[in-house]
């Protein structure tokens, strides 16, 4: 094995880490994970109202 496949092989471990660990946090609390989910919703239910020019404020949390 050269230096090249075993760089790849330790960076593909570690993008799997990374997944691996996002999906752990997605699964963690589920109720967090909704009141991100409603937080999200407004804030781009914001942008939205914003972008077609409306006058209606919005509440950022």
């Amino acid at each position: 094995m050269n230096s090249k496949s075993k760089r790849v092989g330790k960076q593909n471990l570690r993008e799997r880490s990374y997944w691996e660990l996002s999906q752990e946090i997605l699964k963690a609390d589920t109720s967090s994970l909704e009141r991100r989910v409603e937080r999200l919703r407004r804030t781009f239910h914001c942008s939205f109202t914003k972008a077609s020019g409306s006058k209606e404020r919005c509440l950022m949390i």
